[in-house]
């Protein structure tokens, strides 16, 4: 199996032979530094700095076909899957057996492996319009829906806490008008509402989903 690798603006798509098939993928990385930071790690675990783990933290969302169950990476791929249809790579203690990244007991493994969660977390909140603009809106609210989900799952939670209070302050809602509104601003159509009924409330700027 051959894997071509061609860089796009904003995507990464990956050509697989001899198979002849592709898949499109947006990666978006940043350090981890201001949840380590939060978390006084450095500090509180002396045994980090000596340990030089990296903090960088890449996300990796599919554009094309829908990977319901992404996958935590230590730079090789664990068994733990995340809820979401995104790989989440990074410098993480995984278990010995690999399968799992460690998020239990009260080491300095778990939490260093929760602040590169949440920075994760905060890749996806922060890039948010991005995001929008490549998946659309049924993809982006199926991330969302995931993340709700996840939403008392620890750690995890963050990918929640991210993405809702980035999707108030964006325009993140798709209306029958097609156009991008403010969840604030829109208005759900009452079910006896017909197709050409909501299409002429819409022309009056009423916003619509």
């Amino acid at each position: 199996l051959g894997v071509e690798i061609e860089r796009k603006m904003g995507e990464i798509e990956l050509h697989f032979s001899p198979d002849d098939t592709s898949e499109r993928w947006v990666v978006l990385s940043q350090k981890a530094d201001d949840s380590i930071a939060a978390k006084n790690l450095l500090d509180d675990f002396e045994i980090l700095r000596k340990l030089k783990r990296s903090a960088l933290v890449s996300l990796a969302i599919p554009l094309d076909a829908v990977h319901s169950d992404g996958l935590l990476f230590a730079y090789l791929p664990t068994q733990h899957k995340i809820g979401m249809p995104i790989h989440l790579n990074a410098d993480f203690f995984p278990h010995s057996s690999r399968q799992e990244i460690v998020l239990k007991g009260e080491g300095h493994e778990r939490h260093w492996n929760e602040a590169l969660i949440f920075a994760a977390a905060a890749i996806l909140g922060e890039n948010l319009e991005f995001i929008r603009n490549m998946l659309g809106h049924a993809r982006l609210w199926q991330v969302g829906a995931d993340a709700f989900k996840l939403r008392n799952e620890g750690a995890f939670g963050a990918f929640w806490t991210q993405f809702s209070a980035a999707a108030r302050a964006t325009a993140s809602v798709w209306t029958v008008a097609e156009t991008w509104e403010h969840p604030g601003s829109i208005h759900m159509p009452a079910e006896s509402l017909t197709v050409n009924e909501q299409a002429a409330l819409s022309s009056l700027d009423f916003a619509l989903i």
